[in-house]
């Protein structure tokens, strides 16, 4: 192993720099990932397997043309051990992610740095060994293009699926579907020009240092295009995923609707889980408050399976989002006010005429009946106490009535101090009880204003079954029509003969 440590590379430079330089640049790397998204997911991966090939290469050259009887098991692992010691310091050392992230980080990258050199050792002498005869040859051949694709592609497949297994242990889903991510084979190709560069540069440095100053050209600019086509992507990912919010915010017709939409787009988005909950975000999640009136929720996503903590692009992205749904959640409300105002006695909370009108005639049917309530003596009350009075008592007997109808039926207030009930389907008797109940209930409120003022409560009662058969032959609208006529004209007479049976 002395004679490995010590055989020249370049210039008289000992094969053990090489591997000692290792650790410190592989640590410098992989604090630098590449991050591929907008393929239905996010891929995080670093170009430090470049420094695994770099040395593992000029190793198995040196010795090559040294000609010495050195194990390449031996160079492989003597490459492996300051990589992998690298990448474990930065890992460990970093509180950016929980420790049991980092150590799987760590195990992952064991693996595949390891199925790389046994990989690209296997390759190359399977190849060379086919080609030539000899299993560790001297010079530069297709075993080294072999080896180089069959390291690469063992260190992104081993690296997706071991990634995979922990995305689907903390999300759940199923195995295949996320291993079908395109976003697989951007890795793999970026990462084969990647190594092949460094084996190029392991080449060159065994010919003279300064060669290797042709191939820093090559090198920053193939890192530059691949930083720039990851962030054009991402850039891309986040302007598709806000313009289908938008899009979908402007259709939503329910919070449900908007609440899904605004998820979807911050996954797409981010490549982390999203929800609209009424918890503030953890330390792994990034969020922002959504406040309509008095309800403050907060667009949330995360925690990342990937193990990679929130750009500030991220965090502009849910800021953004949580601020869309924030608008499209006060237009619906807005929106709901408007229809309920449309649709309500602003006093009672009550349906109103038309409301009521319409209610009663999608439901009117053979057993249909209808009850028209007014207060005796009510303007006694306005005169007496105010109008604030009167107010309360309309609001008291509002109360009663939908109390004593229930599911049964519906109630509206279509004027002044004149409630009804619809009852879509009842029975003779029980709506002689509904009616009776009716005013006994109301006696409560009527008697908290003064029993000096002589008030009560009259009622009218009219069925479909009573109604003439040309009356219930006309449509539903004229079919409500006419029962509540029937009802006010019973009102009115039960206000002189009190008959409890027609009030």
């Amino acid at each position: 192993m002395t004679e490995l440590l010590g055989q020249p590379v370049v210039d008289g430079v000992p094969l053990l720099v090489f591997f000692l330089l290792a650790a410190p640049v592989t640590a410098a790397l992989s604090r630098r990932p590449l991050r591929l998204v907008g393929f239905g997911g996010a891929m995080v991966f670093s170009l430090d397997s470049a420094v695994l090939a770099l040395v593992l290469w000029a190793g198995l050259t040196a010795v090559a043309q040294a000609g010495t009887e050195t194990s390449a098991v031996l160079v492989g692992f003597l490459a492996w051990l300051p990589w992998i010691g690298g990448y474990a310091a930065a890992e460990l050392l970093t509180r950016e992610r929980r420790t049991a992230v980092r150590l799987y980080n760590v195990f992952l990258s064991a693996v595949a740095a390891a199925l790389f050199v046994v990989a690209a050792l296997a390759s190359r002498a399977g190849v060379a060994s086919l080609l030539t005869g000899d299993p560790s040859p001297a010079g530069v051949g297709p075993w080294d293009l072999a080896a180089v694709v069959a390291a690469s592609a063992a260190y992104v497949a081993t690296d997706l699926v071991l990634t995979s297994l922990w995305v689907v242990r903390l999300e759940g889903g199923r195995l295949l579907d996320t291993l079908r991510d395109p976003a697989g084979g951007v890795a793999m190709v970026t990462v084969l020009a990647v190594n092949a560069t460094a084996v190029l540069a392991a080449l060159v440095l065994t010919w003279t240092a300064w060669g290797l100053l042709l191939l820093v050209p090559v090198a920053v600019a193939l890192v530059l295009t691949t930083r720039t086509s990851t962030l054009a992507l991402a850039e891309h990912a986040r302007s598709q995923a806000m313009y289908t919010a938008a899009a979908g915010c402007q259709t939503a017709t329910t919070v449900d609707d908007v609440v899904a939409t605004v998820t979807a787009a911050a996954e797409a988005a981010t490549a982390a889980p999203a929800a609209v909950q009424q918890e503030p975000p953890t330390e792994e999640q990034e969020g922002s408050f959504v406040a309509v009136g008095d309800d403050v929720r907060w667009l949330v996503v995360g925690p990342r399976a990937n193990r990679h903590l929130f750009t500030d692009e991220d965090r502009t992205v849910v800021a953004t989002l949580a601020a869309l749904c924030e608008q499209t959640m006060s237009r619906l409300r807005a929106l709901e006010d408007v229809r309920w105002l449309a649709e309500h006695d602003t006093l009672t909370g009550l349906l109103n005429r038309g409301a009521f009108m319409a209610a009663a005639a999608e439901g009117a049917g053979a057993g249909s009946a209808m009850l028209f309530c007014d207060v005796d003596r009510f303007k006694a009350v306005n005169d007496t106490f105010g109008h604030a009075a009167g107010d309360a008592l309309l609001v008291a007997l509002a109360r009663c009535l939908e109390e004593v109808v229930g599911a049964e039926g519906v109630v509206g207030r279509i004027g002044g101090d004149e409630l009804v009930v619809f009852l879509p389907d009842t029975t003779a008797e029980r709506l002689e009880v509904i009616a009776s109940t009716i005013v006994a209930a109301a006696q409560v409120p009527l008697a908290a204003v003064g029993e000096g003022l002589g008030l009560g409560l009259s009622v009218g009662v009219a069925a479909v079954a009573e109604l003439a058969p040309t009356a219930r032959a006309r449509s539903q609208e004229e079919l409500t029509e006419a029962l509540l006529d029937g009802a006010d004209g019973r009102m009115y007479a039960s206000k002189g003969g009190r008959d409890l049976s027609r009030r």
